[in-house]
C-alpha cells in the first residue's frame, strides 16, 4: 500500500517502471537495428492502449465535473420544497 509519506512517485506505481523500461528497450532496439513495422507490434499496441486508458482515466472525471444538467437536479427541487416548508 502506498503511503503519502512517500517520496518517489515510482514507489506508488510499480508498473511506471515497467513501462519505462519498455520504452527504453524499443528506443535502444530502434537505434542499434533495422526492423519492420511488425517487430515490436505487441508492445506498441500495448503502450498505446495503456496511454489511451490514462487519457480516458484523466477525461472522464473532467467531463463530469464541468457537465451539469439545466435547472436544479430532483435532489436540489426535493431540498427546496423542504426548506420552504413551515
Amino acid at each position: 500500500m502506498c503511503s503519502m509519506a512517500t517520496s518517489a512517485v515510482s514507489a506508488c506505481r510499480p508498473n511506471s517502471r515497467l513501462h519505462s523500461a519498455l520504452i527504453g528497450y524499443a528506443a535502444r532496439l530502434a537505434a542499434e537495428t533495422t526492423f519492420s513495422s511488425a517487430d515490436l507490434r505487441q508492445e506498441r499496441l500495448s503502450l498505446v492502449i495503456h496511454a489511451g486508458g490514462g487519457l480516458l482515466v484523466l477525461l472522464v472525471p473532467m467531463v463530469l465535473s464541468v457537465y451539469k444538467p439545466q435547472g436544479r437536479t430532483r435532489y436540489g427541487r426535493r431540498k427546496q420544497r423542504v426548506l420552504a416548508q413551515p
